[in-house]
């Protein structure tokens, strides 16, 4: 069971964090609530984790998400996890700033 350490708390269901030197954005339901910068959250609270490799995806993905209403983002995620079941393609990662 892995471990993330919070960097910033950009809602209540979205958080940046960091595990192994790697910074990473993790969504679930509740997950941000009552977290602060250094707190730690268990992998199992987790729903949904994305790593972007490319930094300047990553920065623009960073700006976006706190102006999305949490149901927008969740149903876009759904809907890039279904493009990509569906086409068996790997997804360029920029298709979540697009």
């Amino acid at each position: 069971m892995s471990h993330y350490r919070v960097k910033k708390v950009l809602n209540n269901n979205v958080v940046i964090a960091e595990r192994a030197n790697e910074e990473v954005i993790l969504i679930g339901k509740g997950i941000g609530f009552n977290r602060k910068k250094g707190s730690e959250v268990p992998s199992e609270e987790v729903e949904k984790l994305f790593v972007m490799k490319n930094e300047k995806e990553q920065e623009s993905y960073l700006k976006l998400l706190p102006q999305v209403e949490p149901p927008l983002l969740d149903v876009t995620i759904e809907a890039i996890e279904l493009i990509a079941l569906k086409t068996g393609l790997p997804l360029n990662e920029h298709i979540h700033v697009g």
